[in-house]
């Protein structure tokens, strides 16, 4: 969620990082800008299918008067809970959930798998003390423990046992349930720097780790009660709608990605899990992960596949690394649109959106070293690394904006394509999220392969390995965008480059009819790392009854700008095969379709052998030994 001002600090969020820009004057007492400290201990285990029942508490503290622009839902002046209260969660399972609810978010990036659902509860709690700041440095685990221990008694007339629903049966308080709260939102409408863990605005606990568990008054069912613990639930704030959302559905994150994950920083607002993301769509890793879609294995050298909208169709390829260990690095190919809600530009108060549609890829890679998951999960921005210090392009250490966020410790000062909203050369905020150059599409960068910028080399491998320790043959080219977003494209486990394609040849006379040479045409290779063409011919051995094997060079150089040559060293009465070779930089070369110009003799059918061409009734034909070009 990024705006843009003359003046702005950023709030940075732990666990969930949210880049918020607020006016300098009005930022609350201790607000400052600061780096997040992740703190998710949690350990209890996730339940990602199924009917997760929650309940949403609204808090403010009396002494909470601070205004600005953000603050649009929820006004400080407000008596009781804010107008957009009950539209944060939807009461009942269902197949149609109210649109921007976290229900309906969680059903459309499940699939369809998981139901989280809730009650909000009617009354605004207030705590006992007046600012968040009489709690003290990590106060919000006491804060909590306050009101949720005057929930706990009977005289609320909440049924607890409802929200304890994590056994195999889907009922809740059956039994085989653990006897915990599975899930709480203590939303609070406002609270400053190091109330939770340092300067931050979410955390994915409730924070009282240091007191006891919280017994409620609702039986459990084979005996005992219904306890609240530490990690039943999410502590956030919540000036508006959106921000609430956003806070609530990276926290819960947490929850389904126990024990292991704790954030993605290289996705922006192409996933959830990234430290500066909230209610953005879930990347495709994050849904694979939570089992909710299954991927599409590329085993074939190459395929063509048309690509459908990630989010509303779950369609995902996956292309391995290494056939033979397809789960230890691969590269995901989907396709991001703007056609769910979550993918859409929508206001209120604040923004969150899709920062470009097009195919977005991402490198997998387990067991690393540098996610506390024991994953890396980076998206390969289209627009390439670069130093961060100059213009320089840099495929092999270089960084891209994603590799800026502050989650992922990078410090970049250089926009080497910068967004046009940007001011000057810098890296704004924005674009550490990602920008409009991020994702392959037609009108930006359309190839994918070991020799473009960025490339497909193997993660473990800097500019000190081998190229062919390095290479991994994957690659993915965008052929053609339909109206509809749906994107074909060519995906490679052993990536060829492009061949000049409808290539074409043609006797030439000139106005008196006399034979001058063969007009060559075919089609530009528009790929990354073309350089240039050469000609090669063949000729037909009439006396043996065969094609010269051998091809020979009948051109120079010709630049990659052009698509026609003309062989003035063609003779009359010739049969002539010829070919268009494109030229790579990276040492590659890539051949056109073969053709045939026949340059003017007589010639009788052979039916012997219909693959063969026409042998002329009248031409000298050369020796035995002499097969020209």
């Amino acid at each position: 969620m990024k705006h843009l001002f003359t003046l702005f600090l950023v709030v940075f969020i732990s666990c969930l990082t949210i880049n918020i820009s607020l006016a300098a004057n009005s930022l609350p007492e201790g607000c400052a800008a600061s780096v997040a400290t992740i703190s998710t201990t949690a350990t209890i285990p996730s339940k990602r299918e199924g009917i997760i029942r929650a309940l949403v508490v609204f808090i403010k503290f009396s002494g909470d008067t601070f205004e600005n622009e953000f603050t649009c839902g929820w006004p400080h002046d407000k008596v009781g809970l804010p107008d957009w209260a009950n539209s944060i969660i939807d009461p009942q399972v269902s197949t149609i959930y109210t649109q921007g609810t976290l229900s309906d978010y969680f059903y459309q990036m499940s699939m369809g798998k998981l139901n989280l659902i809730g009650d909000v509860h009617p009354q605004l709690m207030v705590p006992s003390l007046s600012n968040y700041g009489d709690y003290g440095a990590g106060g919000y685990g006491k804060a909590n423990k306050e009101i949720l221990d005057q929930l706990s008694q009977s005289s609320s007339g909440i049924d607890w046992g409802q929200y304890d629903n994590d056994g195999l049966d889907g009922l809740p308080n059956s039994g085989d349930d653990d006897g915990n709260v599975d899930e709480i939102f203590m939303l609070y409408r406002l609270f400053g720097n190091n109330f939770i863990s340092g300067p931050a605005g979410g955390e994915a606990t409730l924070g009282f780790s240091s007191l006891a568990p919280i017994t409620t008054s609702t039986p459990r069912t084979g005996g005992g009660y219904i306890t609240i613990t530490r990690t039943s639930g999410t502590t956030q704030y919540g000036l508006n709608r959106n921000y609430a959302q956003d806070i609530m559905c990276h926290e819960f994150g947490h929850h389904l990605f126990l024990p292991n994950i704790t954030h993605f920083n290289r996705l922006g607002l192409f996933g959830l899990m990234d430290t500066d993301s909230g209610k953005a769509g879930m990347s495709a890793f994050e849904r694979i992960y939570l089992g909710w879609i299954t991927p599409i294995p590329v085993t074939s050298s190459k395929i063509q596949v048309t690509i459908t909208d990630a989010i509303t169709t779950g369609l995902v390829y996956k292309i391995p690394v290494d056939k033979n260990n397809p789960d230890v690095e691969y590269f995901l190919v989907e396709n991001r649109q703007r056609i769910s809600y979550y993918e859409q530009i929508y206001n209120d108060c604040v923004k969150e959106y899709l920062p470009a549609p097009g195919i977005l890829i991402t490198h997998i890679k387990g067991t690393s070293f540098y996610s506390p998951g024991g994953w890396e999960v980076d998206v390969e921005t289209a627009d390439g690394l670069y130093d961060i210090y100059n213009s320089n392009p840099d495929a092999i250490s270089g960084k891209d904006e994603l590799d800026c966020n502050a989650g992922t410790g990078g410090n970049c000062n250089y926009d080497p394509k910068p967004d046009p909203s940007d001011f000057g050369g810098a890296i704004s905020e924005a674009d550490k999220d990602g920008d409009i150059y991020d994702t392959f599409y037609s009108g930006n960068n359309l190839f994918f392969t070991p020799h473009t910028n960025p490339n497909s080399n193997k993660y473990q491998y800097h500019d000190y390995a081998a190229p062919q320790d390095k290479y991994t043959g994957v690659a993915a080219k965008i052929r053609k965008v339909n109206v509809n977003g749906d994107i074909v494209a060519d995906l490679y486990t052993s990536y060829e480059p492009d061949p000049p394609t409808n290539a074409s040849g043609e006797a030439l006379s000139n106005n008196n009819g006399q034979f001058i040479g063969v007009n060559i045409k075919w089609n530009r290779v528009y790929e990354t790392g073309v350089q240039g063409y050469y000609i090669s011919r063949s000729s037909y051995n009439f006396q043996q009854d065969r094609w010269c094997e051998d091809w020979g060079f009948i051109s120079s150089f010709i630049s990659s700008s052009t698509t026609y040559y003309v062989d003035r060293n063609a003779q009359k009465g010739k049969y002539y095969r010829y070919r268009v070779e494109a030229i790579y930089s990276f040492g590659k070369t890539a051949y056109s379709n073969e053709f045939y110009v026949n340059t003017g003799f007589t010639a009788q059918s052979n039916p012997n052998n219909p693959n063969k061409p026409d042998k002329p009734e009248l031409l000298i034909v050369p020796g035995p030994d002499e097969c020209p070009y």
